[in-house]
């Protein structure tokens, strides 16, 4: 989901597209914000959500060069976790 009121939606389809997202819905929320239940921390560069059923069950936040590979493993090994709760 992107956030903010200015987003070319083509262009967010293409992008999709060129990464080959065929399962991940892409979407704009007008809000900068985000949706509440998303908890989108303020001074996060990235954002990761995990839903089941369209409830968020994990959110990883990181700044400007947190985004590293012990992140990316935290993120994977909540991946089962996620699965275990449908």
């Amino acid at each position: 989901t992107f956030l903010g009121e200015q987003h070319d939606l083509e262009a967010i389809a293409r992008w999709g597209k060129t990464h080959g997202l065929r399962s991940i819905p892409l979407g704009v929320f007008d809000d900068p914000d985000g949706p509440p239940t998303y908890r989108i921390a303020k001074d996060a560069e990235v954002t990761v959500l995990l839903f089941v059923q369209q409830k968020v069950q994990f959110n990883f936040a990181f700044r400007a060069g947190e985004l590293r590979p012990q992140a990316i493993e935290a993120i994977c090994a909540a991946v089962p976790k996620l699965l275990s709760k449908k």
